[in-house]
């Protein structure tokens, strides 16, 4: 079973440097996590490392990079993602974070006539901004609220969204309700 994106209302450590920064506050840890992913298929490498420590001082703290490149007969493309997260617990059940984030995205697309342009434009060099909120109720229930991309850079590699989000613990299970709602990608808001 995948989660994707649904952890919105309980990651707390290098996911929430993606998912939700507020997380980062709520769970005391230090944490460093490096990935490596080959897809032969698409002929893409993606590299990353992060690190979330909210031992150290009261304001939790996480640093992140990932790097992704595809290289096709048919596309060409580098994606750099370079992001801060700064988080603070309110009575141990509140966090409240931010992300700032800096996106560049350089793709070679071999394009059919009937197209003047890539989908996602050629040039993606950008600063934007997360900022979340994580509430723990007991050790079983949160909820969680995320907004992305709030500067809106107008791209659809980066929709400007709302994420929301509630889990409930029972045992070893976890169960989460997760929702996206994106408003900058198409011409009205949609939901994932």
């Amino acid at each position: 079973m995948g989660l994707g994106g649904a952890l919105r209302s309980s990651a707390f450590s290098t996911s929430a440097l993606y998912l939700n920064p507020g997380g980062i506050a709520l769970a005391k840890l230090y944490h460093i996590e490096a990935t490596y992913l080959y897809d032969h298929p698409f002929e893409s490498h993606l590299m990353g490392a992060g690190v979330v420590d909210s031992i150290t001082s009261m304001l939790g703290v996480g640093v992140a990079y990932f790097y992704r490149r595809l290289e096709r007969s048919d596309v060409k493309m580098q994606v750099h993602d370079a992001r801060l997260s700064l988080a603070i617990p309110i009575l141990n059940i509140v966090g409240i974070g931010i992300t700032g984030k800096y996106l560049r995205s350089v793709n070679d697309m071999k394009l059919d006539e009937d197209i003047q342009r890539p989908p996602f434009g050629r040039e993606l060099n950008n600063f934007s901004l997360d900022a979340g909120v994580q509430l723990r109720i007991g050790k079983h229930f949160g909820f969680g609220a995320v907004g992305y991309n709030l500067t809106k850079i107008d791209t659809p590699v980066a929709p400007m969204g709302l994420g929301l989000s509630a889990s409930a613990s029972v045992g070893n299970f976890l169960v989460i309700f997760d929702a996206l709602l994106d408003w900058s990608t198409y011409d009205r808001l949609a939901a994932k």
